[in-house]
């Protein structure tokens, strides 16, 4: 069985006061199961809500829980590039505040990085209709005939703290939208 290794939890918020707390308990009861040291680091993105203090409320009573605040809406790949910036661990994956993936899923892809240094996954039926199937697929069809890149990452994925900031070094990547894990990747 392969250890589990050291584990930053980023989880992107943005005005999502009602799901904040509960998906950062959630998270923390999932890395109660492993072994290790095992971290979250909330991304706040300028929330009017809520967000900040909900997440800060549960930061208060957990140390392995802190916060990074943008102040203003930055766009999901700044918030991905801060957490990669605050990851302690050794790996980190991304997760959104909303709870539409639990931290549980990556269960099924910690196996995986004793073959491949970086896990993607690809959810296998969302639900989000026709409209966000098209834009996926379109999305990807334009990656690939526009920049060769040919892949599918519509999920979480576990990549290596060290990949990220040493080989392709942050601040290369000028995304601030959700077309920075693309360039990462």
């Amino acid at each position: 069985m392969m250890n589990t290794p050291d584990l930053t939890l980023v989880v992107l918020a943005y005005n999502e006061q009602e799901n904040v707390a509960p998906f950062l308990r959630d998270c923390l009861a999932y890395l109660d199961t492993k072994e290790g040291q095992h971290e979250i680091v909330v991304i706040d993105d300028g929330s009017a809500d809520e967000t900040l203090a909900r997440a800060g409320a549960v930061a208060d009573a957990d140390p392995r829980v802190r916060i990074v605040s943008h102040g203003v809406n930055r766009g999901m790949g700044a918030g991905i590039r801060s957490g990669f910036a605050a990851a302690r661990g050794e790996y980190v994956s991304i997760l959104a505040a909303d709870g539409q993936v639990r931290a549980w899923e990556l269960d099924k892809m910690l196996p995986s990085l004793a073959e491949a240094p970086i896990v993607l996954s690809v959810y296998r039926s969302r639900g989000d209709g026709a409209h966000r199937w098209a834009l996926s697929t379109g999305m990807r069809l334009m990656m690939r005939a526009l920049l060769g890149v040919d892949f599918r990452l519509q999920g979480i994925y576990l990549f290596p703290v060290a990949v990220a900031r040493d080989e392709v070094g942050l601040e290369i990547i000028k995304a601030e939208t959700f077309f920075f894990s693309f360039e990462l990747i």
